[in-house]
């Protein structure tokens, strides 16, 4: 900046003369001449004798003037559409790093496999194993079980709809705050209260969202083993855990047998259990149960296996002229 001398009351005429004309030469050599003036919005000069007008900074500012942002720099950013949050994309088009709303935060775009609206209530929704499409899921339907998350947009057959895995899902209405919600045995509901089957697909955090929740499934049944054979059991989930209880159909005698078992089998441990009998007692680390009647050189062993997605098979093996046996099997499996 100029300085700016002052002229002394004590100044004689040529000395406030000389004053005078140093101050205006140091203003004229500080001036900005209207000719460096810019209204290039753009500011493409990159000059350090132009100056912009204050709408030039502006306009500049408003439209091109700032960074695409990153970790490090402040500046623009994108919002990321539903395809390129399930794309990974890092960048948009105006080449700004993308940023992902609650809006698409953990919605993912899958297909679906039937006309499924989702988009005014949230429809819970499983994916079929045989075609990879989504569908609505059914409370009493063994196959229609395996329960991922909610739908939250229509869709048809063999066209994209969005799905929620998991988080706060929202779009409901008169839900009651704290409470568990299951499948239905109406396709494509939920309700506080049991279906034919216990799945579990959140609590309600409020009267219009769910938090997703995915329990264990758990299934149980009776079977009566006779001969030598496959007994396949249906339970709409994949099985990691199965306990099994046996009891022979013939009564005790003064002769050891195996009259009773109570083993199962998981994925660590394989098959094994003990094995109960009239003044005897024993464990097989080759069987889920095993029975053997007094007296009788015959005998029923059984194992737990070929298991799917939603079955499994308490295959059995007789020897000799063996009893029917008598079990009853707990199994336990996600979905």
């Amino acid at each position: 900046m100029s300085t700016i001398s002052t002229i002394a009351g004590s100044d004689t005429i040529t000395s406030s003369r000389t004053v005078i004309n140093t101050n205006f030469s140091n203003l004229n050599a500080d001036k900005e001449e209207i000719s460096n003036k810019s209204t290039d919005t753009a500011l493409t000069a990159n000059s350090d004798t132009l100056y912009p007008t204050q709408k030039a900074v502006k306009a500049y500012v408003d439209t091109v003037g700032v960074a695409t942002a990153t970790t490090l720099i402040k500046g623009i950013v994108e919002v990321a559409t539903q395809a390129e949050v399930d794309a990974g994309t890092a960048t948009g088009g105006t080449g700004a790093s993308l940023v992902v709303t609650p809006a698409t935060m953990k919605v993912f775009s899958v297909t679906a496999g039937a006309t499924i609206n989702g988009a005014t209530l949230p429809v819970p929704v499983y994916q079929d194993s045989s075609t990879g499409k989504y569908l609505a899921c059914d409370g009493n339907v063994l196959t229609a079980l395996a329960y991922q998350g909610f739908a939250t947009s229509n869709g048809t057959d063999t066209n994209p709809i969005n799905v929620r895995f998991d988080g706060v899902v929202s779009g409901f209405s008169a839900l009651t705050v704290g409470s568990k919600y299951y499948l239905n045995d109406t396709v494509g509901t939920i309700t506080t209260t049991l279906g034919t089957y216990e799945v579990l697909v959140g609590i309600a955090v409020s009267s219009t969202q769910i938090l997703i929740l995915k329990g264990k499934r758990t299934a149980s049944g009776t079977l009566t083993v006779s001969a030598t054979g496959s007994n396949v059991q249906t339970v709409g989930f994949r099985v990691s855990k199965v306990r099994v209880h046996a009891i022979s159909t013939v009564a005790g005698a003064t002769t050891a047998g195996m009259v009773r078992s109570n083993g199962g089998y998981t994925k660590f441990g394989g098959n094994s259990c003990i094995l109960v009998g009239d003044g005897s007692r024993s464990a097989s680390s080759s069987f889920c149960y095993s029975l053997s009647t007094p007296g009788v050189p015959s005998s029923h062993n059984g194992t737990i296996a070929s298991i799917t997605d939603t079955t499994f098979d308490i295959s059995n093996t007789k020897t000799g002229s063996q009893a029917d046996g008598l079990i009853f099997w707990e199994a336990e499996g996600d979905l």
